[in-house]
């Protein structure tokens, strides 16, 4: 379950060590590996449930081969 979109932007003093870090984004608005799982996900139950294609572009960081390669063994 998704806690929070981003990481609090709260003062970072020594009370706060290993807080604030819940959200699938970082404070700075860039995307943790959580972000990518959830895109993921979200493409994968377009593409199932809606027969959504998704553009070769989606997946950066794997290609879409592997993705649909794996896709098949889940299934």
């Amino acid at each position: 379950m998704i806690w929070n979109f981003a990481d609090f932007k709260t003062a970072e003093t020594y009370t706060r060590v290993g807080g604030n870090k819940k959200g699938v984004f970082t404070r700075d608005r860039q995307p943790k590996s959580s972000a990518h799982h959830v895109r993921r996900r979200y493409l994968a139950l377009a593409e199932e449930l809606d027969n959504f294609s998704p553009p070769q572009d989606a997946y950066p960081y794997i290609s879409y081969q592997s993705y649909r390669d794996k896709r098949k063994n889940e299934l």
